[in-house]
């Protein structure tokens, strides 16, 4: 009689989380990767510890995204001011939404993070050295800057127009006039001027 697989201590479903602290390190296959772990914020499992990993590479998804971008953008929505590789600075001042999905691997079932959704001490096997940081760094700076400037722009659509408000006779400022300035309101009105004395 075989024995059942225990399942994880996290259930597979959706939860709000904030990162502890990030690393980039590598893969048993020797390829860049980025560890974040983070920290469950969800009533009923607040405390509970999950690591993500991001991947870097130019596969594409579904909707155009690159693995690479995805990466940055999942790190960038945790709070990475897309700066600090060495302590990812910022990294979990903003709260997330973690996608939680369980799979099998080597014969155990496993909670894995699948998604980093925006709502922002821990080891690797294969830590980047200074020097590799750096290296990895400048190799990834465009990619970073890209994936800042989507999302800015996407934020900037995104916020809704503030109304407009009617000015009070006090605010009201006349329109300029081709490159000379709007005369000013009665109450700044200087002494007239003599027609002689336009320097036009």
């Amino acid at each position: 009689m075989s024995m059942e697989m225990q399942v994880p201590r996290i259930a597979a479903g959706t939860y709000k989380a904030r990162a502890t602290g990030a690393q980039l390190c590598y893969t048993s296959a020797n390829r860049e990767q980025v560890a974040v772990e983070f920290e469950l914020t969800s009533e009923g499992w607040t405390g509970e510890r999950i690591t993500w990993f991001g991947y870097f590479g130019d596969k594409a998804d579904k909707a155009g995204k690159t693995l690479t971008q995805r990466t940055f953008e999942s790190l960038m929505v945790a709070g990475w001011n897309g700066e600090d590789w060495d302590y990812f600075e910022n990294i979990g001042c903003n709260e997330v939404q973690l996608v939680i999905e369980h799979e099998t691997y080597e014969g155990h079932i496993v909670a894995k993070v699948r998604w980093v959704n925006r709502l922002g001490g821990f080891t690797s096997k294969a830590p980047m050295a200074a020097d590799q940081r750096k290296a990895f760094a400048a190799r990834m700076k465009g990619n970073v800057l890209a994936v800042k400037r989507d999302m800015q722009a996407g934020a900037t659509q995104a916020a809704p127009a503030a109304p407009a408000r009617p000015a009070s006779p006090s605010q009201a400022r006349p329109q300029a006039y081709g490159n000379r300035s709007a005369p000013p309101l009665d109450d700044e009105r200087g002494p007239p001027v003599a027609d002689d004395e336009i320097p036009f």
